[in-house]
């Protein structure tokens, strides 16, 4: 065998040594793949051979998602979801800007399912069952938009959170510092006033110095603190605040 050709067949090999065949993906990766597919089969048999004002009416919809990620506020529902297993608000916790954009994208893309609506629609004027029975099947995408429209945001964005919220508190009841999610960075702290305790203004439970906090966050000068399954805020200048190693060893007196 020449040179060129052991070259090639080692080019070969390595090409497939890291090739990932479909039976290593998990079976929501596949479903998720096989479904764009369907989706984007669906879009395409919608548009071909129409005219524009016959197919515009559907994508003036579908473009609703993309204005809406040009308010970053919209990712506030994934850091609700989340901090509401911890008993505190959105405003409770300050979010760098650009996570808020991250998670805008995500709502986004979650919305992004009702396309299913419009290549639902494509399949039945391809199969011409549009023809007849318009109303029957109209009724069918109809109701089909709206379940999509609402389902996306709450199996892909809301479930998450709360699923990633539970873990998060389970993780701080066993003394350890939650993965960070989507700009919430906690971490365990111990907490000294700087004031007497009687003269500590806080809301929740009250404030020990002999364990450990999980620290969320802050927002507008007030930290929000979490131990035992109790949620307190605290202003911080009034706080000393003092990295712990873990939440079930106690603080140094």
């Amino acid at each position: 065998m020449s040179t060129i050709s052991c070259r090639r067949a080692s080019r070969l090999e390595n090409t497939l040594d890291s090739f990932d065949p479909p039976g290593d993906w998990s079976f929501p990766e596949l479903q998720l793949l096989v479904a764009a597919y369907a989706v984007a089969i669906g879009l395409r048999l919608l548009i071909r051979n129409q005219r524009t004002r016959n197919w515009v009416p559907w994508l003036i919809p579908a473009a609703l998602p993309v204005a809406f990620a040009l308010f970053p506020g919209l990712g506030t529902v994934v850091h609700t979801y989340y901090l509401d297993e911890f008993g505190f608000d959105r405003e409770d916790v300050g979010i760098p800007m650009y996570w808020q954009i991250i998670a805008s994208a995500k709502v986004v893309a979650a919305m992004s399912v009702w396309l299913v609506a419009p290549a639902l629609w494509g399949y039945l004027r391809h199969f011409h069952r549009v023809v007849r029975d318009r109303w029957f099947y109209g009724a069918i995408t109809a109701l089909n938009t709206i379940l999509s429209f609402a389902a996306g945001p709450l199996y892909f964005v809301i479930r998450p959170a709360v699923e990633a919220g539970g873990a998060a508190r389970v993780a701080a009841g066993a003394g350890r510092a939650p993965s960070e999610y989507y700009g919430i960075k906690a971490a365990w702290v111990c907490v000294t006033p700087r004031v007497p305790l009687s003269q500590l203004p806080s809301e929740g439970a009250a404030i020990t110095t002999a364990a450990p906090y999980l620290l969320l966050g802050d927002a507008s000068g007030t930290a929000a603190l979490w131990r035992g399954g109790q949620a307190v805020k605290a202003p911080l200048n009034k706080l000393l605040l003092v990295p712990a190693t873990a939440g079930d060893r106690p603080c140094p007196p």
